[in-house]
């Protein structure tokens, strides 16, 4: 049902003079392209990424470390998200992706000696889930894989410490679900639990996405807290959906009722989508796939229209509230990859690259009617969400455009954002003004997932994670490295094998070391299968909590496993009707 996809040489190259080819810079090329020019295009632009983040790297080493943040104008650095080297923390994996085990290596006893958790601050549960805990567990996977290569001479001295900071930020974190609905307060003090005066409110978002890094957790130690408060608050706001199968964007986290009604798969609702299916597909359970199905189909009969836009509507009746696009809504076309909506998932993401190819950036709000970037919301803090979209099209079709779309995202970025000290925020897509802040993502997403996209050989090798909406790589459980934590841990869930001909820790990024896995491939489907009902589904909830159990509710679950072709004929002899 589902895909871990596996990469396709492109056929033609909009963007071939990269490669210093012969091609015509001005003009398209869409004949076959092979062998030796193919790779000098990948090679070329692989290096212009890699560029890019070591000098985004080592100026927030240089201008900002220990702060959490470079400022890329100013040559500063300032806290944000924490105190707690966020930059760091969230860029370690893609220092090992990079290949730079050497300094992997040296990066994390960096942060093992240096990060303090115990302090007094105030903090974002949904940010610091996503960043912190993502990055440690996933830091920690690969510190244990190199540590296990035989011929390597990196993380020798590592013992699980990435992990134990894990546990330390996750324990923080969990008196945030201490309510009568189990959904979670968006802001704990990181010593001393939830504040006082901490509103109930928290977005969709910020109260569903923790399942990714709490079921790996739970299954690295052996506690099953972790697993069961991120499920039972995804349970939760799955049982609190509408009869139209519609969840909102902000809710009561100590009554179960809604605050704000609108629905859609922008800002503050995106990575609850996202985390159900990727759940299902990191754990195998298939709640999670019941319950993604459950609000994913709802999601495309009432908020995308004919053109590929996706609008915000209201849970209850379905009507129009936003005619806008979200750039957080650009991830969503990788989401559909991952379900195995191919076709729909290249039109939404051709549909939202109109966007960046009008600006050379993505502001935070489009409006699709006036055809401008919305008032207020006119910035692009160098989000990767357009990126990861190219990322799972390049690796799941057979045409070379997202590629190409990819190199754009590079070249403009590089022109349009570069500084003395690194890579600004646009502040103004319209007039090109910067903002003096380079955010973490920058180079824990977006140039990981540009990397990756002309980089395919490297890809592969992570066809058995899935990635967290920070992209921080996280093993599918059962399928791809045995971690043994030590002698009392009773979990053992992945299998390895040592790879003989990998390579020892080196600082040049030339080292492939890392070996063959175990990997678990799921078959592309190309539409969701029939069943009988359109978009019906249970009882209206009135926003009274239910408990969130699926028992009980499973049959009208099923009546929404619909064919997506079907939702969208409906919709088209509705349009031709009026």
């Amino acid at each position: 049902l589902l895909v871990v996809v596996v990469f396709v040489v492109p056929s033609k190259l909009l963007l071939a003079e990269h490669a210093g080819s012969n091609y015509n810079k001005d003009t398209e090329h869409h004949g076959d392209v092979k062998g030796e020019r193919v790779q000098d295009f990948q090679d070329f632009m692989r290096a212009k990424v890699e560029n890019m983040f070591w000098e985004g790297f080592n100026n927030y080493m240089e201008h900002a470390y220990p702060r959490d943040e470079l400022m890329p104008i100013s040559c500063g650095g300032q806290d944000t998200w924490g105190p707690f080297l966020l930059t760091l923390i969230d860029s370690l994996d893609t220092i090992y992706i990079f290949g730079n085990y050497s300094l992997f290596d040296t990066m994390v006893k960096e942060v093992v000696t240096v990060v303090n958790f115990n302090v007094d601050k105030n903090v974002s549960v949904f940010e610091t889930n996503i960043r912190v805990v993502g990055g440690l567990l996933s830091a920690h996977i690969l510190a244990k894989k190199l540590k296990l290569e035989e011929e390597s001479d990196c993380m020798q001295w590592y013992d699980n410490n990435l992990l134990n900071l894990a546990m330390d930020v996750a324990n923080r974190l969990l008196p945030a679900f201490e309510t009568n609905t189990g959904i979670p307060y968006g802001t704990v003090n990181l010593r001393y639990g939830v504040p006082k005066d901490e509103t109930p409110v928290s977005s969709l978002a910020g109260a569903g996405t923790h399942l990714l890094e709490f079921i790996t957790l739970s299954h690295l130690t052996g506690n099953v807290t972790y697993a069961q408060v991120a499920r039972r608050a995804s349970l939760a706001l799955w049982s609190l959906r509408s009869s139209l199968g519609l969840v909102g964007n902000h809710i009561n986290t100590r009554t179960g009722g809604w605050t704000l009604k609108d629905s859609g798969i922008g800002g503050n609702g995106d990575s609850y989508y996202e985390y159900l299916l990727k759940a299902y597909i990191l754990s195998g359970d298939t709640d999670y796939l019941v319950m993604f199905e459950d609000v994913y189909l709802p999601i495309i009969y009432y908020t995308r229209n004919l053109d590929g836009w996706h609008i915000d509507v209201d849970m209850v009746s379905g009507a129009s509230v936003h005619n806008w696009f979200w750039s957080l809504a650009a991830f969503f076309p990788g989401l559909q990859v991952l379900y195995g909506d191919i076709s729909l998932a290249q039109q939404t993401a051709n549909t939202f690259f109109s966007v960046w190819k009008r600006y050379g950036a993505l502001p935070e709000i489009y409006d699709f009617e006036s055809k401008s970037a919305f008032p207020g919301h006119v910035s692009y803090p160098l989000r990767p969400e357009l990126a990861e979209s190219f990322f799972y099209l390049s690796r799941s079709t057979n045409d070379s455009i997202w590629m190409e779309h990819a190199a754009k995202m590079v070249d403009d970025i590089s022109t349009k954002s570069r500084t003395t000290c690194g890579f600004a925020t646009i502040k103004n897509v319209e007039t090109g003004e910067l903002e003096d802040r380079m955010e973490s993502f920058f180079l824990s997403e977006t140039l990981k997932y540009l990397y990756l996209t002309f980089t395919p050989s490297r890809a592969n090798e992570f066809d058995g994670f899935v990635f967290n909406t920070e992209a921080h790589p996280l093993p599918v459980i059962g399928q791809v490295i045995s971690i043994v934590q030590n002698e009392t841990t009773p979990y053992n869930l992945y299998s390895y094998e040592r790879n003989p001909h990998s390579s020892v820790c080196r600082a040049d990024g030339k080292g492939s070391g890392f070996h063959a896995l175990k990997k678990k491939f799921f078959k592309f489907k190309e539409q969701v299968t029939v069943t009988e009902d359109d978009v019906n589904h249970a009882e209206e909830n009135g926003g009274d909590f239910k408990g969130g159990d699926l028992k009980g509710d499973r049959s009208n679950a099923k009546n929404l496993v619909k064919n997506i072709e079907n939702i969208m004929n409906a919709v088209n002899e509705n349009e031709n009707e009026n």
